[in-house]
């Protein structure tokens, strides 16, 4: 008998977060799982010390004597989240995947509603809530952030969905979110989905590119009506903190190479969309941008310059400069 579940994590520089992460994996009253962690090269440890294979080792341990697979992988060098997650579902073995970022945790009894949810209605996707917490005790404008992000990340269709109604409610409704983490997808989905997803460094917006096709995929969307994820929202390259280094802005500007490949396989025939859906994508692509130029207010004085650079290497120069002049603003370098 195949394993039920496979809980994948990347990892990249949240060792710190990593155990707490694994530990949540650990106390799942539902036992039918494998763990396995791809670890992008990185550089980091936790509060002991520990790197991340350390980490995953000791883990690894903990489940033993249940006989539940933990494979631990390391990637020679970075790769960026999109191919961690190829690599991830690569080498799962489970009849579903769920997604785990490692700075984010479950409730215990996550895998047993999302498993129970899949198996009662036959599901591709079963999508539940997530609930956002801080690490650090909030400001006053840190509540107003974490209220956003609690209705965004809880964003779940009301009803069933099937075939084509799951990606063209996404797309033109925005009624439920591309996000990985916080579905329950089954394997052979998310295999396919990879198949015709190419090689693309980016850490940014690579759900968008990885949901695009898992949902024109999928036969059925169940929406579960219950929190079984628990959602970091101050860490991450999304949390609002200051950009030093162009290593770290590269990261951003790579949402630009997301939708090159999306308009490239629409382009070549890999996906088909109808109009409507083309023109909700390329808002999305608009939007995107928009955020990246907003986005270079966290850039630190001396980088401003060379990530302007950046953002036009990877966004065109002249789609930049549209995007500049609808909002109204000049970048500052």
């Amino acid at each position: 008998m195949s394993t039920k579940i496979s809980v994948c994590i990347p990892v990249f520089r949240s060792e710190k977060t990593l155990p707490e992460c694994l530990e949540s994996v650990a106390k799942q009253t539902f036992r039918d799982f494998e763990v396995v962690i791809v670890d992008d090269c990185s550089d980091g440890k936790d509060g002991k010390g520990r790197s991340a294979k350390k980490i995953a080792k000791e883990f690894s341990k903990l489940l033993k004597k249940e006989r539940i697979r933990v494979e631990y992988i390391r990637h020679s060098s970075n790769m960026g989240l999109l191919e961690a997650r190829r690599t991830l579902v690569e080498a799962a073995t489970g009849d579903f995947i769920l997604m785990l970022d490692s700075d984010d945790e479950l409730f215990s009894d996550s895998l047993e509603s999302l498993f129970g949810s899949a198996i009662k209605t036959d599901a591709d996707i079963t999508h539940g809530k997530a609930r956002a917490f801080l690490t650090e005790e909030p400001t006053e404008a840190g509540e107003i952030r974490l209220q956003k992000i609690q209705e965004k990340t809880s964003r779940i269709e009301k009803e069933p969905l099937t075939g084509g109604q799951i990606r063209r409610k996404w797309l033109l409704e925005n009624s439920h979110t591309s996000y990985l983490w916080g579905k329950l997808i089954k394997r052979e989905i998310y295999a396919s989905a990879f198949e015709k997803i190419p090689f693309v460094k980016a850490t940014m917006a690579e759900d968008v590119l990885q949901y695009f096709f898992i949902a024109g995929l999928s036969k059925s969307y169940v929406p579960l009506d219950k929190e079984i994820y628990r959602y970091r929202a101050d860490s991450g390259i999304t949390s609002n903190r200051r950009i030093e280094t162009e290593e770290d802005w590269e990261r951003v500007a790579q949402a630009a190479d997301i939708f090159t490949a999306i308009f490239a396989q629409i382009d070549e025939g890999e996906a088909t969309v109808d109009s409507e859906e083309k023109s909700a994508i390329a808002q999305m692509c608009r939007n995107h941008l928009a955020n990246n130029i907003v986005q270079m207010e966290l850039v630190s004085e001396n980088l401003k310059e060379r990530a302007r650079e950046i953002l036009s290497e990877h966004w065109g120069e002249n789609f930049v400069l549209a995007a500049e002049k609808q909002m109204g603003r000049q970048t500052k370098c």
